[in-house]
């Protein structure tokens, strides 16, 4: 049996960032209405930098702009902004259930939200006992790219106190590191004819590889990769394991999530390379290579070699295994 939107008082969606308008047509205005229709019952909270004035039945946040980040980054950009607002809405809900929107998006139809995310996102608590459940988030093949720990941020729904380890209130000063893609990952995802998937993928840092960083230290999930060192096929094999074990995702589609910004993709395998990629990266041979790798970086930190021709050998060999 099919939960309605009647059902949704426990719930209350944070609708984050500017005010958005296309054209004549506020797409703000659009998502609360969106929101009203199809969940009757949730409360709602627009929490932007910008004052909309007052709207009927929406709890409306105006926080102090924390401006964009002094970088040349444009993918970093607008971190504070987005992790400031969202916050800030979070922590004003009194629900027990917080769905996080971009206000750029509306909903063009009902989802089960809360059905499916009983049924997808049962977490083990003895192996993360400091969640009570998943994420979940949206996704569609523009997040497909080789950036490990590279999450959703159109769409988050969750337990309130998890949200808030998502959505931690945590800045950040600049961004000077980049994120390149390795070639072997763009063979394979070439390969199996998703080259729209590959293009431009050597960029800079990400606002979601951070936030998702912040998020994994938060639950006391230790991983190898840092904002300041390369990334390699390992740390993607890491990530797709590790976020197969705290995200359920659901298809944009199926959640009838609509942007006039982000056009829908209407091809009906929109998830199927991330459920592949999350098996792999759960398979015998992939946690092994991940753990082979964490080992070496030990021993290269305990065991000192006493020739430093050897010593130069190993790291250049291992250097362009690494970076396969």
């Amino acid at each position: 049996m099919h939960l309605s939107g009647h059902a949704y008082s426990d719930v209350t969606f944070v609708i984050q960032g500017a005010i958005a308008v296309h054209g004549r047509e506020n797409i703000t205005i659009k998502c609360i209405e969106s929101i009203k229709r199809y969940y009757s019952k949730a409360s709602i909270i627009v929490s932007t930098w910008t004052d909309p004035g007052p709207i009927d039945g929406v709890v409306i946040i105006v926080n102090e702009d924390p401006g964009p980040i002094q970088t040349s980054d444009p993918f970093f950009l607008n971190y504070n902004r987005m992790m400031k607002s969202t916050a800030e809405g979070i922590a004003r809900s009194k629900t027990r259930y917080v769905a996080k929107i971009r206000s750029d998006f509306w909903f063009g139809g009902f989802y089960p939200i809360l059905e499916e995310f009983s049924k997808q996102c049962f977490i083990d608590q003895i192996k993360y006992p400091l969640l009570s459940a998943k994420i979940m988030m949206c996704m569609q093949r523009r997040h497909y790219r080789l950036y490990p720990f590279y999450i959703s941020d159109w769409f988050n729904f969750g337990c309130k106190e998890d949200m808030q380890k998502l959505w931690n209130g945590r800045l950040v000063e600049t961004s000077r590191v980049s994120c390149e893609a390795s070639w072997i990952g763009r063979l394979i995802y070439e390969s199996i004819g998703c080259s729209d998937s590959c293009l431009n993928m050597d960029h800079l840092f990400h606002s979601e590889q951070q936030l998702c960083l912040g998020f994994l230290k938060a639950v006391g999930v230790k991983v190898r990769m840092t904002a300041l060192v390369r990334s390699s096929i390992f740390d993607l094999l890491e990530s797709y394991y590790i976020l197969g074990e705290l995200f359920c995702v659901v298809d944009r589609n199926k959640l009838n999530l609509i942007s006039k910004k982000h056009l829908v993709d209407n091809r009906q395998d929109n998830l199927y390379i991330w459920n592949m990629a999350v098996k792999a990266a759960d398979s015998f041979l992939a946690r092994s290579l991940v753990t082979i790798q964490v080992i070496y970086e030990y021993l290269q930190m305990e065991v000192s070699y006493k020739s430093t021709r050897f010593r130069r050998v190993v790291r250049r060999l291992w250097s362009y295994v690494s970076n396969l």
